[in-house]
């Protein structure tokens, strides 16, 4: 009987913990936030390669704006630290993908290169809005956890 008191606090604690709202301007901040992310798109109605690539980048540029704002609001105490970390993983990503797309022997023999860098920009920046959503969220958990 004992148990089944505990299992029934356990699972209406963890249902009440779930209802959590971040009820302040921060909630209001982080709602911003996610929409200005959302809204974070190249114009990819073009044709050429070229014109992909400076897509992609406007929208990875945007998405770093979305961070520094998030950072300047919620990281006020770390701001330059975190900046600086956050820089040093955008040039990581783009990196790694360039190297991955572009450094190959094959890609030199068969002169892909237009639509590697196409692709490695398409890859960069994906992760880049990953990266920018995972510090939105983390965020966001944090106010409802204040606020609880």
């Amino acid at each position: 009987m004992k148990n089944i008191l505990l299992l029934c606090c356990l699972f209406s604690f963890q249902a009440f913990a779930y209802e959590k709202h971040c009820e302040n301007e921060n909630a209001t901040v982080i709602a911003r936030l996610e929409k200005e992310l959302d809204d974070c798109k190249g114009n990819y109605d073009v044709v050429s390669s070229e014109a992909l690539i400076q897509a992609h980048r406007a929208s990875a540029r945007c998405m770093i704006d979305v961070a520094d704002k998030l950072f300047d609001n919620f990281y006020v105490k770390n701001n330059k630290q975190v900046k600086a970390h956050f820089k040093n993983l955008t040039k990581s990503i783009y990196d790694y993908f360039y190297d991955n797309m572009l450094a190959s022997d094959f890609a030199a023999e068969n002169h892909m290169a237009a639509v590697c860098s196409e692709s490695a920009e398409a890859e960069a920046a994906y992760y880049i809005r990953e990266a920018v959503r995972k510090y939105i969220h983390n965020i966001k958990a944090e106010c409802e956890e204040k606020s609880f």
